[in-house]
């Protein structure tokens, strides 16, 4: 497979999971229960229903900004490592570097999966 076809299945494969891991976080760690237990003294019981509504109206637009700001984000490190390949080199290698980004955010990926298992289990 071509180097190009490998980085967009990675940053699919990275997206999704990513999304999955986010979604999960809101089913099951921050549930309305939560926001009732938690704001039931500072807020009456119909604004509280409000936030959770407007949360909800909302979401959708979290998934859709993750594979936006995963895009910048690898763009910025290839472009920086690139750049520092060319000052040594000659050579500007994005597509490469943009791949080795993709694989260094899969490790800041597993702490938030540790973190959702220990939370549903404990």
């Amino acid at each position: 497979m071509a180097l190009r076809q490998v980085n967009v299945f990675r940053f699919a494969f990275l997206c999704a999971l990513a999304m999955l891991a986010q979604w999960a976080f809101q089913y099951f760690l921050i549930s309305d229960q939560l926001y009732f237990n938690s704001l039931s003294n500072q807020l009456t019981y119909e604004r509280i229903q409000e936030l959770i509504d407007q949360g909800k109206k909302w979401q959708w637009l979290g998934y859709a900004l993750v594979p936006v700001l995963y895009l910048v984000k690898f763009g910025l490190v290839a472009g920086c490592l690139g750049i520092g390949y060319f000052f040594a080199t000659s050579q500007f290698a994005f597509r490469r570097f943009f791949g080795v980004a993709i694989q260094a955010e899969l490790v800041f990926l597993i702490p938030i999966l540790f973190k959702l298992l220990w939370f549903l289990f404990v």
